[in-house]
């Protein structure tokens, strides 16, 4: 599975925040340019795609202190903003449920 790196401004929406069995935190966000395509290709120009649900997941041993399961959706959203976890993240595509 191929994977891709983007920064916080091209993360147009969170849809998840979870943490799994190891402590990992995982992010389930929509990504511009991951979804169905939108333009087809031409000879000068590539294609285009629209938004598409990815993953990320953030290694237990490299999260802040501050964040821990205790926590809610909002303030893991503003820790994860405050701390710039997402910037060059690698973002996996996935099928949405």
């Amino acid at each position: 599975m191929n994977s891709y790196s983007h920064i916080m401004d091209e993360v147009l929406q969170i849809a998840s925040i979870s943490f799994d069995d190891l402590g990992n935190l995982v992010v389930k966000a929509y990504l511009d340019g991951y979804g169905k395509q939108t333009v087809q290709q031409t000879w000068f120009d590539p294609p285009e795609y629209g938004p598409g649900l990815c993953e990320t997941v953030l290694d237990s041993d490299f999260l802040p202190p501050a964040i821990h399961q205790n926590l809610t959706e909002k303030e893991l959203l503003q820790l994860i903003d405050c701390h710039n976890l997402l910037e060059n993240q690698s973002w996996f595509p996935i099928q949405e449920e």
